[in-house]
């Protein structure tokens, strides 16, 4: 997924609404815990204060992955927050 659905330009194009980071969750167990992430990959997308927007678990093109990207920035707009996108 890395390597094509990240790398694809439309993704890229999607990620700009938000701050992106990658998460290791054997270095991070408690991060891990509080969103209760028990598969890689998940992919959180997560309001300013921490709370849960949208989750994804799983491999996903890029063509699925953008679109949960642009509908996750669309629900966190809806709510007048600005998404943090966390991959794990």
């Amino acid at each position: 997924m890395e390597r094509e659905a990240f790398a694809d330009a439309e993704v890229i194009a999607a990620t700009g609404a938000y701050v992106c980071h990658k998460v290791d969750v054997d270095a991070s167990p408690g991060l891990a815990a509080r969103y209760a992430v028990d598969r890689v990959p998940t992919l959180c997308a997560l309001a300013p204060d921490g709370s849960l927007v949208r989750r994804l678990v799983g491999a996903r093109d890029a063509q699925s992955l953008r679109r949960w990207l642009l509908e996750a920035a669309q629900r966190a707009r809806d709510s007048r927050s600005r998404p943090v996108f966390v991959a794990e």
